[in-house]
Order: structure tokens, then C-alpha cells, then sequence
């Protein structure tokens, strides 16, 4: 065992051994300890990641969602849009037809209003025209037999309706 100790090459490995023991067990922990924190560390920015994913597809749904809805939305109202426009053109279709009835309505009774005056002053005409024949009648000394025939010929025609 003297050996042993004498021999420089023991020294060195036991100075190596207790050297890796004395500084190595301490560094050691330090660099598994650097390194544990920085594996939280990177499992913390993880989780953090994954949750900033989450957030992000539970966002992405909603704008999905909600771009579906106000298409949905934008259909429903070009079906109204279409829709009124189709009862207002009906609506106006039926106003145009009952004020072309009524204004043709109110051109009839025109008519037929100017027909009964012309009639009107028809008879009014022959009449003085009857009394003016029957005044110069009278003049050119026509009998009463005549003169009456005449005046009851007058009086038929302004009594016969056309």
C-alpha cells in the first residue's frame, strides 16, 4: 500500500476524483439547476403559447361565426328588399290600372255630360227654329190648319229623344 501512496500517478487521480467531487457536485447542481429553470421557463412560454392558440381559434370561430351570420343577414334582406319590391311594383301596377279605370270612368260621364247638352241645345235650336218658321208662317199668312200642323210637327220633334 506504501506504493500506492508513493506513486504521483495515484495522487493526481485521487486529486482528479476529489476535485470532479468538490467542484463538480456543486456545479453540477448548478447547471441542472440553470437548466430546470430554464426548462420551466420554456414550459411556461409552452403553455403560454398554447393558451394564446386556444384564445386564438376560439376567436377565429367567432369571427367565422359571426361572418356566417351577417351573410345570412345580408340574404334575408335582399329576400325582403326583393320582396317589397315585388308588393310595391304589384301595388303600383293596381293604382296605375284603377286610376286609368277612373280617369277613363270620368271621361265617359264627360262625354256622355256634353252629349246631353249637345242634345239640349239641339232641341233648343229647333226649337227656335220651329218658332221662327212659325212666325214667318204667321207672316206669309199660312191657315190655322197649316199653322197647326206645324207646331205639332215642331213639338214631336224637340220631344223624341234621339
Amino acid at each position: 500500500m506504501k506504493a500506492i501512496l508513493e506513486d504521483t500517478n495515484f495522487w493526481v487521480l485521487l486529486s482528479f476524483v476529489l476535485f470532479i467531487v468538490a467542484v463538480w457536485k456543486p456545479a453540477a447542481a448548478a447547471i441542472l439547476g440553470g437548466l430546470d429553470t430554464r426548462a420551466k421557463e420554456i414550459k411556461k412560454r409552452l403553455d403560454e403559447a398554447e393558451t394564446l392558440k386556444n384564445e386564438a381559434q376560439a376567436l377565429l370561430a367567432q369571427f367565422q361565426r359571426r361572418q356566417r351570420d351577417a351573410a345570412r343577414e345580408a340574404e334575408e334582406i335582399v329576400s325582403t328588399a326583393r320582396s317589397e319590391s315585388a308588393h310595391l311594383r304589384e301595388q303600383g301596377q293596381k293604382h296605375l290600372a284603377d286610376t286609368i279605370a277612373r280617369r277613363e270612368r270620368l271621361a265617359l260621364d264627360k262625354i256622355a255630360q256634353a252629349e246631353a247638352n249637345a242634345i239640349l241645345e239641339i232641341r233648343r235650336l229647333v226649337a227656335d227654329v220651329a218658332t221662327a218658321a212659325t212666325a214667318r208662317a204667321l207672316e206669309a199668312g199660312v191657315s190655322k190648319s197649316r199653322h197647326a200642323a206645324l207646331i205639332d210637327e215642331a213639338v214631336k220633334g224637340i220631344a223624341k229623344p234621339h
